[in-house]
């Protein structure tokens, strides 16, 4: 189960919205690794949306700065937290890219070495 909260801007704050994504998984065989993909990658959409809007309301500035100090350190901490659970699942996706291609590659590189050994043999006979 993967859990990202999202903190709404200064304008929005009265508000917080919560996203909880989950898969079920009744037998720990059940779930396929297309559907973590899936998951993963809408994760990774979210991440890029919630950088996005970051950046977007941080230019527009706000008089209330410090009534909301604590409430603002609390919000950037868990802004903090957001970013680096997004790095932490970006790094994890790239990682499993990497080894599902290299095992693409031993694979291609053994049927290439089967082909070359039948090549060879076929001249022989």
């Amino acid at each position: 189960m993967i859990v990202l909260k999202e903190t709404l801007p200064k304008s929005e704050e009265s508000t917080t919205t919560t996203k909880t994504s989950t898969t079920a998984k009744p037998e720990a065989a059940s779930t396929t690794p297309k559907d973590e993909d899936a998951e993963a990658k809408e994760l990774l959409a979210k991440c890029e949306q919630l950088r996005r809007r970051r950046k977007r309301d941080s230019s527009s500035s706000s008089s209330e700065e410090d009534d909301d100090s604590s409430e603002q350190k609390s919000a950037k901490k868990e802004r903090k937290k957001l970013k680096k659970m997004c790095k932490e699942l970006k790094k994890q996706q790239e990682r499993k890219e990497k080894r599902q291609g290299d095992d693409s590659i031993r694979q291609l590189s053994d049927a290439l070495r089967s082909y070359q050994m039948k090549q060879k043999d076929q001249r022989r006979h």
